[in-house]
């Protein structure tokens, strides 16, 4: 994809990373944290043929001919044990002044209500900051589910990022929260699928999050105990899907039911027979209608799980 103004999924990033665990896997990883490992093997002379962000068979040859040169199990896979060998060390958090209400760094949880358009942020089960936030435009919706932070990038490369990203483990593509060149864009459904805030916001929160932080996603019905307590509504908005229907609606269930351990299918966005077989294990084990039509009842009992 070539990036355009509003594609905030796509860019490389720079700077410090999380300590995700990189691998040769389809579809292949990307995100901040292969591009800073990319640019540090070039660094020491193992070239990955490549400074994009992505985590293909050239940056993993470079990343087991860098561990054979330094004694290590040549397995193409990099763990704490390659980060520190690379010269990498995890992000630090900054607390703020003492006395404010986050607690430790590391206590907190992130729910975002894509209809409501807003972040919250909980500390245990106290709601402690609600913020307005943009989020993804119907025809690339924010994806609905449990997820985790997985990067943190200070100063990202591309502006549209604002001053920090904070990359989510969502399998279908580089989502993240992250900051914004254009504030007049807060509070609007516009972007490729990430949630963007403004940068004194994402700034707050970013020195108190840590890496596996959890972020729940929701659209409509924010719940009042934080993102463990579950939320349904706003199924309303989406479609009826059945075999044969194709796009990021799909992309989207087929993400949920896998994130259960229904469905095991690629994300390809088409409803075929395996994403009906997994609707119908789904609505069985939920009392629905077993039929393969997922509609707004269906829709809300994937929200409640």
């Amino acid at each position: 994809m070539v990036p355009t103004e509003n594609d905030d999924r796509e860019r490389p990033l720079r700077q410090e990373v999380g300590h995700r665990e990189l691998y040769l896997t389809r579809p292949y990883l990307r995100g901040p944290d292969v591009l800073a490992v990319q640019r540090r093997l070039k660094e020491l002379g193992f070239d990955p043929y490549g400074l994009d962000g992505i985590f293909g068979p050239m940056t993993e040859q470079a990343v087991m001919a860098f561990q054979r040169s330094r004694g290590m199990t040549p397995d193409g896979v990099v763990r704490e044990r390659t980060y520190r060998a690379l010269g990498f060390s995890p992000v630090r958090p900054t607390p703020p002044a003492p006395g404010g209400p986050w607690g430790r760094p590391g206590d907190v949880s992130i729910l975002i209500d894509t209809a409501a358009r807003r972040l919250h942020v909980f500390s245990g089960r106290r709601r402690i900051r609600v913020w307005p936030c943009a989020v993804g435009k119907p025809s690339t919706p924010t994806p609905v589910g449990r997820w985790e932070i997985v990067t943190k990038v200070v100063d990202p490369d591309w502006k549209v990022l604002g001053t920090r990203w904070m990359g989510l483990d969502i399998p279908t593509g580089n989502y993240g929260i992250h900051g914004t060149n254009n504030p007049a864009s807060i509070g609007h459904a516009v972007s490729n699928g990430c949630v963007r805030l403004h940068n004194r916001h994402v700034e707050e929160l970013f020195d108190w999050v840590v890496i596996g932080t959890p972020v729940r996603i929701v659209r409509g019905g924010t719940p009042d105990g934080g993102p463990g307590d579950g939320g349904s509504g706003g199924a309303g908005e989406r479609p009826v899907l059945s075999r044969g229907s194709r796009g990021p609606w799909v992309t989207e269930l087929q993400t949920r039911l896998r994130t259960l351990g229904l469905y095991r299918g690629a994300l390809d966005g088409i409803f075929g027979p395996l994403t009906e077989e997994a609707v119908r294990e789904f609505q069985r084990s939920q009392g629905l209608v077993v039929d393969g039509i997922v509609g707004p009842a269906t829709w809300s009992a994937l929200d409640r799980v």
